[in-house]
């Protein structure tokens, strides 16, 4: 199983989704938008944060790890807000360190239950995982029992797909205003990849582990294809999975050739 502890200062991103930018202009006397901070390292904690915008029964939009204001594209459609972000799986070393605090990206949505003056409190049930979180292992197809230390991982799209040979470096998170968490998906960039695009490149950095820990994007079933560089060799190799998202996949002991 893959669980989840906050540490004490972890960041998250909130917008109030019951009100676009036009509504106040930006006016900074009147916030929208800003960072609040986890209280103690445990799998349920509370958020504070200095200011905020809001009245009973709106809506507040978390997102984790935060993003900045400018990274949110907020719009009105039919009188309803609709907003989205892009989140990035490039830049992972395969650490479960890294993963946790740049990679496992997930979304809430909180409503605020009272207010004052001074304060307002606001409550949440869940935070909903975006992603797919992969524990990946190699061994060499010749010696069986051998496990590889990675030095760099690529993962791509295999079979006979059109994008095969590259995998989407971003994603965009679809939100609006009266819209659940729950109903709430990334939409991989597959456009950026095409023919000719890049895959997913995990860099250890030099650590040379032989369990590395990705965050991919959920799909309902793909065939992916593996190169691994260990000890100047290269291995390659192809696996078939359905990701499904919040899921922890142990994709061990994966049998790769010898190029």
């Amino acid at each position: 199983m893959l669980d989840a502890l906050w540490d004490a200062g972890d960041e998250v991103f909130y917008r109030n989704l019951s009100y676009s930018y036009d509504y106040y202009e930006d006016d900074e006397e009147k916030p929208l938008f800003g960072v609040l901070e986890a209280d103690k390292a445990e799998r349920i904690a509370s958020f504070a944060g200095d200011r905020v915008w809001c009245a009973k029964d709106d809506q507040l939009a978390l997102i984790y790890p935060k993003i900045d204001k400018s990274a949110i594209d907020v719009s009105l459609v039919e009188s309803q807000l609709t907003a989205s972000y892009t989140i990035s799986v490039a830049g992972q070393d395969g650490s479960l360190a890294t993963l946790a605090k740049d990679f496992h990206h997930i979304y809430g949505i909180a409503s605020v239950v009272s207010v004052t003056e001074t304060t307002a409190n606001a409550e949440l049930a869940e935070m909903k995982s975006l992603m797919t979180v992969c524990k990946f292992s190699f061994e060499d197809k010749d010696h069986p029992g051998t496990s590889l230390p990675i030095s760099t991982l690529e993962i791509k799209r295999g079979g006979e797909a059109y994008y095969v040979g590259t995998y989407p470096q971003k994603g965009t998170v679809y939100i609006a205003q009266n819209v659940s968490a729950w109903d709430v998906s990334v939409d991989p960039d597959w456009k950026t990849t095409g023919e000719g695009g890049t895959p997913l490149t995990i860099d250890t950095k030099g650590v040379n582990p032989t369990e590395v820990y990705v965050a991919l994007f959920p799909d309902m079933g793909a065939t992916y294809s593996f190169t691994v560089i260990s000890g100047g060799n290269t291995y390659t190799g192809e696996a078939t999975a359905a990701l499904n998202e919040g899921e922890f996949v142990p994709a061990t002991g994966l049998k790769l050739t010898k190029n």
